[in-house]
C-alpha cells in the first residue's frame, strides 16, 4: 500500500525547490499537458481543439499545446526554471524562427515571461500527453446492439431510398456504401423511422461512459459517427423526457421576472394587435383567418386567406382594409411570424410599416411593440373557437362564419 500510494500515477504537492517538467502533445482532435517532478504527475490538463484550431498546421497545434499548458499552469511555472518536452522536434528552433505569422508573434511575445528550455522526445515516450491528447471513442457501435449491422441491413431493404443507393442509381457523391453500409458525409446513414435510433440515442446519453452528458454533447457525440432526418430534434426531445436529468439537472437562467405590461393607448386604433389564426378547414384554397384587433375598444376585423400568403401580401391587405379606415396605428402588437417580420414599403415611400418580433424599433416616427401581451392570446383563442364550433355546428364554410364572428366578437 505504501508503495502504491508513494508512485506513479498518483499526484503529488509540488516542490518549488525542484525543476518542474512539462509534457505536451496534440492530435487532430485535441491537446493535452501533464506538469511532472521527478517522474510524479502533478496535475493533468487537456482540452478538445475547437473548429478553427482543427485547421492549423501540426507545428502549430503543437505549440498551441504549450501555449495552452504555460496559461493553465502558470502558478506553477513563473518565476522557476523549468523544461518542456514535446515529440515535434522543430520546436526546439521556436524563438530562432526569423518569419512568423501573427499567431505565432503572440506567442512568442506571451512566452517572454517564462523561463524555459525545449526538450524534444520521442513519440513512444511522450504516452502521459499523447494519451490526454486523443480523445477515445465513448459512443462504441457494440453499445448499441451486437447485431447493428444486420438490423441497418433489414431496414434498408424495406426503404426505397435505401435500396436506390445501395444498387448506385444515386447519383450524389455525398452517398458512399462501404461493406453494404451507407455513409452520408462519412457517417452511417438511418433511414427515417429506425429503430436504431433509440439505442443510439440511449448508448450516446445514458450509458456509464456518457453520464447523461447535455444536449449539445449528445448531440455532437451522435452526429460524428450517424446521420439521419431530423437528428437535432430527436436527440434534444430524447433528452427532454429523460427521467434522470429532469429530476436532478436545473436550468442555468435568469429569472424571468415580471410581466411588464404595454402602455394604454390615449385613442383608438392608435394601437392595434395582430395575429393568424390556422388550422382551419380549406374553403376555395383558403384555410387561414387573418386578424386585427384595436387593443382599447377590442374592435375586430377578421379576413379569409391562404396559408401561404407572404409577408408583402399581409401588408397590401393591411395597408387596404385597416389604414384606408383607420389610418397607420402608433404600435403593433404581434407574435413571432415569419409573415410579419420584415419592413415592407409602399408606392411613394413616404409610408413604413416595420414589423418586428424580437425587439422595439422606431423608424419614421413608427414604433412596434412586438411583445405578446395577454388580451392578443385571448382574442386569438376566442376567435379561432368560433369558426370551428360553427363548421363543425352548421357545416357552412370560412366566407359565411367570418363575417358572423366579427358581428359576435
Amino acid at each position: 500500500m505504501k508503495e502504491v500510494m508513494s508512485s506513479c500515477p498518483v499526484l503529488v504537492f509540488p516542490d518549488f525547490t525542484q525543476p518542474f517538467v512539462l509534457e505536451c502533445d496534440a492530435s487532430g482532435v485535441g491537446i493535452g499537458a501533464v506538469l511532472m517532478q521527478e517522474n510524479h504527475p502533478i496535475a493533468f490538463e487537456s482540452r478538445k481543439l475547437r473548429d478553427y484550431e482543427k485547421l492549423y498546421s501540426i507545428y502549430d497545434k503543437e505549440m498551441l499545446a504549450i501555449m495552452h499548458a504555460l496559461a493553465k499552469f502558470r502558478h506553477y511555472l513563473v518565476g522557476n526554471r523549468f523544461k518542456v518536452k514535446t515529440d515535434h522536434n522543430s520546436l526546439r528552433f521556436f524563438l530562432e524562427q526569423k518569419e512568423l505569422n501573427d499567431r505565432q508573434q503572440k506567442w512568442v511575445s506571451k512566452i517572454q515571461a517564462y523561463d524555459f528550455e525545449i526538450e524534444y522526445v520521442k513519440g513512444k515516450n511522450n504516452v502521459v500527453a499523447d494519451a490526454l491528447s486523443r480523445m477515445p471513442p465513448t459512443l462504441s457501435l457494440m453499445d448499441i446492439s451486437e447485431d447493428w449491422k444486420s438490423l441497418l441491413l433489414v431496414e434498408y431493404s424495406k426503404d426505397k431510398f435505401a435500396c436506390e443507393v445501395l444498387d448506385g442509381q444515386v447519383a450524389d457523391d455525398r452517398y458512399r456504401v462501404v461493406d453494404d453500409v451507407i455513409y452520408y458525409k462519412d457517417r452511417i446513414y438511418l433511414v427515417p423511422n429506425s429503430s436504431l435510433r433509440q439505442k443510439i440515442m440511449h448508448a450516446a446519453h445514458d450509458s456509464p461512459l456518457s453520464g447523461h452528458q447535455g444536449f449539445l454533447k449528445t448531440y455532437r457525440q451522435i452526429r460524428e459517427r450517424f446521420s439521419w432526418k431530423n437528428l437535432k430534434g430527436d436527440v434534444l426531445r430524447y433528452m427532454q423526457e429523460c427521467g434522470v436529468c429532469q429530476r436532478n439537472k436545473v436550468k442555468h437562467t435568469h429569472p424571468a421576472g415580471l410581466l411588464q405590461p404595454l402602455p394604454i393607448p390615449d385613442h383608438k386604433w392608435e394601437s392595434i394587435s395582430m395575429d393568424f389564426i390556422t388550422g382551419l378547414p380549406k374553403v376555395q384554397g383558403k384555410d387561414c383567418i387573418y386578424g386585427a384587433v384595436d387593443r382599447p375598444t377590442k374592435f375586430a376585423h377578421f379576413f379569409v386567406i391562404p396559408m401561404d400568403y407572404s409577408a408583402a401580401q399581409v401588408a397590401e391587405l393591411f395597408f387596404r382594409e385597416i389604414f384606408r379606415l383607420h389610418g397607420l396605428p402608433k404600435t403593433i402588437v404581434n407574435d413571432p411570424d415569419s409573415r410579419l417580420g420584415q419592413t415592407i414599403f409602399y408606392r411613394d415611400n413616404w409610408l413604413r410599416i416595420p414589423f418586428s418580433k424580437r425587439r422595439g424599433f422606431t423608424q419614421k416616427g413608427r414604433i412596434s411593440f412586438p411583445h405578446i401581451h395577454g388580451f392578443v392570446r385571448g382574442d386569438a383563442h376566442d376567435s379561432s373557437e368560433q369558426p370551428a364550433a360553427f363548421l363543425f355546428g352548421i357545416g357552412t364554410d370560412l366566407y359565411f362564419l367570418v363575417p358572423i364572428g366579427q358581428f359576435q366578437f
